[in-house]
Parts: structure tokens; sequence; C-alpha cells
């Protein structure tokens, strides 16, 4: 028989219990989620990147914002301002990855639920009515099932990121 205070019953017991295994899975779900250092072969560095903007900075200082159009052999080019620019690659001393964030799911949810109602009230007026009707609470439906979900997404969305590449041969 396991012991309880007299004073809490079982169902708070149980929703303290539920919630910080929540707390939990949510915080170790997002855990491996904050940015560490990429790796990418030389010849990979494009690919990786994948349409990112990249800021290298090279021996002298200088610092290049592009997105990386070609890495060969003897350097890396990227296109900055709808010009390509060849940097050699032994001038390179860091490069960096710049990702945007995402954190807008709950608008994009919001813009969504707007076409669902406008197509639901555009067809609640012609002859296809029965669709209308159906459209409309599935929208509603669709919104309080994702909004939660959306609103975590956003809250764990820590806006850009920029990490190191950290490049091999």
């Amino acid at each position: 028989m396991a012991l309880r205070r007299p004073d809490r019953t079982y169902s708070d017991l149980t929703m303290k219990t539920l919630f910080r295994s929540l707390a939990f899975c949510t915080l170790a779900a997002w855990a491996p989620l904050h940015a560490a250092d990429l790796e990418a072969h030389w010849n990979d560095l494009c690919h990786v990147a994948a349409n990112h903007q990249l800021s290298v900075t090279t021996t002298d200082g200088r610092t290049v914002n592009g997105s990386c159009t070609s890495s060969d052999s003897d350097g890396l080019s990227l296109t900055a301002n709808q010009r390509v620019i060849k940097i050699a690659r032994s001038t390179l001393t860091r490069i960096q990855l710049y990702q945007p964030g995402n954190g807008h799911h709950l608008a994009d949810l919001g813009k969504g639920m707007s076409k669902g109602f406008q197509m639901g009230f555009g067809w609640l007026f012609s002859p296809a009515a029965p669709l209308g009707l159906v459209t409309i609470p599935a929208t509603v439906a669709w919104g309080a099932v994702a909004a939660p979900f959306c609103l975590l997404g956003d809250l764990g969305d820590n806006g850009p990121v920029t990490q190191d590449i950290k490049v091999t041969d």
C-alpha cells in the first residue's frame, strides 16, 4: 500500500507527475535542436550550405557574405550581389553558415485557416453549399488542434542561427 498525504488526491499527484514528464520530454526534444558546429568535406561544402548564406573570413580579416556557387581544389566561389567571388582555399580561416529562424508557425496556421474560411464561405453561398458546410467546421477543428503545437514550435525556435563549418579534406 502506497503512502499518500491525506490532503492530496490521486488526480493531483497524477497531474503533477504527468506535467513533469511532459516538461522533461519537451526540454529533451529541444536540446538537440540548438546549433552545433557542422562538418563537411571540402567538395560537399556547397551541398551542406544548401542555398543558405555563408560568411567567409580570410587571413587578412576580410569577410565575404554570399551563397555557395562551387568549391574546387583551388578555392571557393560565392555569389554576392549578383557577382561571383572566387576565394583561394589557402586564405580561408573561418566559414559560417547563416540559417534564418522559422518561428512563424502560428502565423502560418492563421493564414491557412483564413484561406480555408474564404473557400468555405465562398462555397456556402453557391451551389456547392454542402462543401461549405463541411469545410468551415473542419477548418475550425484544424485550427483548434494545431494551434497548441504551432505555439510550442514558435516558443522552441531560437530565431536565426549561425553555425561554424569545419571543413575536412
